[in-house]
């Protein structure tokens, strides 16, 4: 399946949910083209693995999180996964103790693999991050 451009792949351990329909059971090929999936994944070597596919109701915000490929410490964008995230003034900063940063704070402490957490709302265009929360720094 592929989300936001990015291929998951599944296997033998993939586990399947239907939150929206309450299908059972729920198979991939239940997917259509539309629908709103959360996944959870991982990476094997350059392959995304998809661990929990589940269906949810239509929902206007998308969340990612992951590892930050690059940061440009002049500011946005950078990406998760290879997936660019935009940010403006607007977008708020979060600090691993959940306390609100600045931009300048955030782009100065993240660093290539360290977890992030991203929340935008796709009815917006183009799309751009509402927050933004560090939470995991790669030593």
């Amino acid at each position: 399946m592929t989300i936001l451009g990015k291929t998951f792949r599944t296997n033998a351990q993939t586990q399947f949910e239907d939150k929206r329909d309450a299908d059972e059971p729920f198979r991939l090929s239940d997917l259509q083209a539309g629908d709103y999936a959360e996944i959870r994944g991982y990476l094997d070597g350059a392959n995304l693995i998809a661990a929990r596919v589940e269906r949810e109701e239509t929902d206007t915000e998308l969340e990612l999180r992951g590892p930050v490929d690059a940061p440009d410490p002049s500011g946005s964008p950078f990406s998760i996964l290879g997936i660019p995230i935009t940010t403006n003034g607007a977008t708020e900063f979060e600090a691993l103790d959940d306390s609100e940063i600045s931009a300048g704070t955030f782009y100065a402490l993240v660093g290539p693999n360290d977890v992030v957490e991203v929340k935008q709302d796709v009815r917006t265009s183009p799309i751009v991050a509402d927050d933004v929360d560090i939470e995991a720094l790669v030593p």
